[in-house]
């Protein structure tokens, strides 16, 4: 088995799930409660404007901060040519069959791969803002009414703000840091 971290060793276990992922992989998912030894968040006057930074998130520039740094979008062109591939060999084959089952199972793991790798992505970027900045500003933007418009939906939608912004808590709330802003 590979753990992702080791348990902590004040912690209680609540409950065990096992799934069967649509790849054919199994995993398990404990569910513990403990006392996490998070870093204070420093007190809002103590906060430096050096040390602040607002970040606009957009389609062109996935991240775009009041540093005039910018960070691109994640390049999906690989993974979608290689998720178009996999549905057309998944089409021609007969339903149900054992080749249908292998082609289906290796269109999962390039789903999975893409998924993996906007995550891991994500996850860099809030984590450097968040060791890097004592306070984070994130733009504030309706998601909904954009992902309704006919152009950019499928951009938008890949761009995952509503995962970002989390991502951007879960690192704020770990490292100490003041973070503000609502997809």
């Amino acid at each position: 088995m590979n753990y992702h971290r080791p348990l902590p060793s004040n912690a209680d276990i609540n409950e065990v799930i096992l799934k069967k992922q649509k790849t054919g992989d199994w995993t398990v998912s404990i569910v513990v409660t403990y006392d996490a030894d998070y870093l204070e968040k420093p007190e809002v006057e103590d906060i430096d404007v050096k040390d602040t930074v607002g970040i606009d998130l957009g389609i062109t520039k996935f991240v775009h901060d009041s540093e005039n740094r910018a960070f691109a979008r994640l390049d999906e062109h690989d993974g979608r040519e290689r998720i178009e591939k996999r549905h057309r060999s998944l089409s021609r084959k007969q339903h149900d069959s054992a080749n249908w089952n292998k082609a289906r199972r290796s269109l999962a793991r390039a789903y999975e791969r893409l998924k993996n790798r906007r995550e891991d992505y994500r996850e860099k970027i809030a984590h450097w803002y968040t060791r890097e900045y004592d306070a984070v500003f994130l733009e504030d933007l309706d998601v909904s009414s954009m992902t309704q418009q006919d152009r950019n939906a499928r951009n938008i939608a890949s761009m995952s703000w509503y995962e970002t912004l989390q991502a951007f808590k879960r690192h704020g709330k770990k490292n100490g840091r003041s973070w503000e802003g609502d997809c």
